[in-house]
């Protein structure tokens, strides 16, 4: 188990890389270099949305490539669609407003909604939750074995904070309500 997980430069399939992901990566170079001189461990992860992508854009191997280039190629690279079924089980586990939004999200739009699988992606890198599909990428990513984490700090584009404040609310109505205090959300202006 490492200290910190961190996620940066959250990218869709559907996309391409732009002036977003170049300034996620700055940041996260200036944390990096922050816990180098606290002496601190993390790992670093990069989580692609290919569950709600209508046409594929992004090739992930020039996403690697591009994050090479500029220092930051992150440990782990990982796939949204991989973790329907955990989502599933998190969405089961938990009570109240939200997983009532779930449902009626998946009613009307016949996808689970992006709070859950945020949700599920936290529980995931904290150790909390299994997954039973391989969600890591191991011909890109850097390490060999997955490691969860002691805190969470996300770097994300102001735009998120809504689904994250939605996925906090989906967490807390759960049993894992406790791991909410170990998450660090730190977004820019997009």
């Amino acid at each position: 188990m490492t200290k910190y997980s961190i996620e940066f430069a959250h990218i869709y399939l559907n996309q391409s890389i732009g002036k977003e992901h170049e300034r996620s990566v700055r940041l996260f170079h200036k944390l990096a270099n922050e816990l180098h001189k606290k002496e601190e461990d993390f790992s670093s992860l990069v989580l692609v949305d290919d569950y709600n992508a209508t046409e594929r854009i992004l090739d992930v191997q020039e996403l690697v490539n591009f994050f090479q280039e500029k220092g930051a190629r992150p440990d782990f690279v990982a796939y949204e669609s991989k973790l329907t079924t955990a989502a599933q089980k998190v969405l089961d586990m938990s009570h109240g407003s939200e997983k009532k939004l779930a449902h009626s999200f998946y009613a009307t739009n016949g996808k689970l909604p992006c709070s859950l699988f945020i949700a599920t992606w936290y529980l995931i890198r904290l150790g909390k939750i299994e997954v039973e599909e391989d969600f890591i990428d191991w011909d890109l990513s850097l390490r060999s074995e997955f490691e969860t984490a002691e805190k969470l700090i996300n770097i994300l584009p102001d735009y998120y904070k809504g689904v994250e404040k939605r996925a906090m609310k989906l967490l807390q109505e759960g049993p894992y309500a406790d791991v909410v205090s170990l998450i660090d959300n730190q977004y820019f202006d997009s």
